[in-house]
């Protein structure tokens, strides 16, 4: 589980599962009792999410195709990790109610 996003006044649970491109939508039926409403297809890494308190949508976000390019130079013996070209673009789907 990557991160959840919740509507309160609707009771509603949203589970983004990046690794496998969706998002578990989850009614709170009771503090104890939670039912499946949907699964829904989404794009394979999307794991940032947040809730409309108005809308009642739920926004999903993602680097699209992530394109590595090497690590800044570093001293002998230093670690490093390949990081984001800066022309990654973000992908937004929007989950509606």
């Amino acid at each position: 589980m990557d991160a959840l996003g919740s509507d309160p006044s609707k009771k509603l649970i949203f589970i983004p599962n990046g690794g496998e491109g969706n998002v578990t939508v989850v009614h709170q039926n009771s503090p104890d009792k939670h039912t499946l409403v949907d699964t829904v297809a989404t794009f394979a890494g999307a794991k940032i999410i947040t809730v409309g308190p108005v809308t009642h949508n739920a926004y999903l976000s993602s680097l699209s195709e992530v394109q590595l390019r090497r690590p800044l130079t570093a001293p002998t013996g230093w670690r490093t990790r390949p990081r984001p070209a800066r022309s990654d673009r973000r992908r937004l789907i929007v989950i509606k109610q």
